[in-house]
């Protein structure tokens, strides 16, 4: 205290000098990071001496966070920072004398978020803080990048990534093809089996690359909903560029489905611009009509049997779909060691095959319809016969027969008969004679040897089927209700009444 004499009053004055106490500081703070004994430093200054301190804290991996209490800072100091903050409150009205200087601009009550990047041994990390759970900050921080640079780009992406709700970009400016990319990898291909099948997946993927990118893929997807003449157009294209009127429907079924789900659920817009675009009439191509209606006549098939009678695996995929109507990956599908009942002359479609990426894998029937199929007398004794055919060829390739195992996640797998496996075995119906599986992809082996061998170009998979009265059109489900509503007698006396003996004529009506 220093007296003084004002007004012949004695004044006593408080005085108070610092020396040396900054240096104090800066050695504390390098001895702190030095011996690892903190993770954090806040420093509750702004005065650029602590540069070489601050600098020295963030090469020993410290987080350097200042507080400047609500004051500007220089330059120099604010580049060798990690983050700042500020709980200071305004103290203005204690210094009324103190000059004016304007304080960092605040758009919330709380303290800036602490962010950057630093550098730990010989790669660099970033890091910065979320929203506050319960009081607190939680902090984000990945490493491994090479380069502060690198360090730098990854923390903006993240940074932004992390605004937008853990979205990798704004819905406000995102394009329509970023938008059909997200929607295919988080509508459809995580939902694969939940419904959506892996085929339909492909279709979609395809159908996105090939027409929908090209030629909308660029715009912004918050503009494009308003753009439905721009999609009546790109529809009347498809139309003159000569593809046919279920291609153009499938492409703009896609297209439609992608939209409606960024207005429901997401919520990105308000308007599918694919709602009001019509198709109209396309012109009918009459080769692939006459393709896609063709039904394989008795004499023609019997051909065909002949040319595959010696092959088991071949000659049930095609016996068995042309006398029940069902598809090839269904027909792949059935087990003959669960899926037929004998005694009540019943076969049990229970799924399908199907092929991801490299692999075989049973699923779900198509459209989830599982269902029992009666079944004559020659289809059920050419399947006792294979029954016994089988286990002779187990008996005649002895430890080299091939079994087939079901895996925990409904893949296809093969190992030799003399292996102890601890999966469910399976006996397929379509197996060459060492047991060696077949699958839908080995039917077009079949295909190509009466494309070329017998001459008939018509042949494929689906007229085995009878597709002008598949499950999908109004005719069958016109009889299906029928067929429901009488009991299995009648409906066959109806269909004698309509001249319709037996064979695979019947089939689609009664399976």
């Amino acid at each position: 205290m220093e007296p003084f004499i004002e007004n012949a009053r004695i004044i006593f004055m408080l005085s108070v000098s610092q020396k040396g106490v900054d240096m104090r500081i800066g050695i504390d703070i390098a001895s702190l990071a030095f011996k690892k004994q903190v993770d954090q430093i806040i420093l509750i200054s702004g005065d650029s001496d602590f540069v070489p301190a601050a600098k020295q804290a963030r090469r020993e991996g410290i987080d350097f966070i200042l507080d400047p209490m609500r004051s500007p800072i220089k330059e120099d100091l604010f580049e060798h920072i990690d983050g700042m903050r500020t709980k200071a409150p305004w103290l203005l009205f204690l210094y009324p004398k103190m000059p004016v200087i304007a304080p960092a601009q605040h758009t919330k009550e709380d303290d800036f978020m602490a962010e950057g990047v630093r550098k730990r041994g010989k790669t660099w990390s970033y890091y910065f803080d979320t929203a506050k759970i319960n009081g607190e900050r939680k902090k984000i921080e990945k490493g491994g990048f090479r380069t502060q640079k690198e360090a730098l780009e990854a923390r903006a992406a993240a940074i932004a990534e992390y605004k937008n709700v853990g979205r990798v970009f704004s819905p406000k400016q995102i394009s329509v093809a970023d938008y059909l990319d997200y929607w295919l990898e988080n509508a459809v291909k995580k939902n694969i089996d939940h419904g959506y099948s892996y085929n339909t997946y492909n279709r979609y993927e395809y159908e996105i690359r090939l027409h929908i990118k090209p030629r909308f893929g660029k715009y912004e997807l918050n503009n494009f909903q308003y753009a439905t003449d721009k999609v009546q157009e790109w529809t009347d294209d498809l139309k003159i560029k000569g593809y046919s009127k279920g291609m153009i429907k499938s492409v703009l079924s896609c297209f439609r489905t992608s939209m409606n789900y960024a207005i429901h659920p997401l919520g990105y817009i308000k308007s599918n611009p694919c709602n009001s675009v019509k198709i109209g009439k396309v012109p009918v191509d009459v080769t692939a009509k006459e393709h896609a209606e063709y039904v394989c006549p008795k004499e023609e098939f019997q051909k065909i049997l002949e040319r595959f009678s010696n092959n088991r695996g071949f000659y049930l995929s095609l016996l068995v779909p042309y006398n029940i109507g069902i598809r090839i990956g269904e027909t792949f599908a059935i087990d003959l060691n669960e899926d037929i009942d004998f005694q009540k002359h019943e076969l049990y479609i229970k799924g399908q095959m199907i092929k991801v990426s490299k692999t075989w894998f049973l699923k779900p029937p198509k459209y989830e319809s599982y269902r029992h199929i009666k079944i004559g007398n020659l289809l059920e004794q050419e399947l006792k016969n294979e029954i016994r055919q089988r286990k002779i060829n187990k008996l005649k390739y002895g430890p080299y027969y091939v079994k087939t195992y079901l895996l925990p996640d409904n893949s296809f797998a093969q190992f030799r008969s003399d292996m102890n496996v601890p999966y469910k075995e399976i006996m397929p119906l379509c197996v060459k004679e060492n047991g060696e599986l077949l699958t839908p992809d080995s039917f077009k082996y079949c295909a190509r040897v009466v494309h070329y061998e017998l001459g008939n170009k018509l042949f494929h998979s689906h007229c085995l089927r009878h597709p002008y009265v598949k499950p999908t059109t109004k005719k069958f489900l016109s009889f299906f209700k029928f067929e429901m509503a009488i009991s299995l007698r009648a409906f066959l006396c109806f269909a004698l009444l309509l001249g319709i003996k037996e064979g695979p004529q019947l089939v689609p009506f009664i399976r």
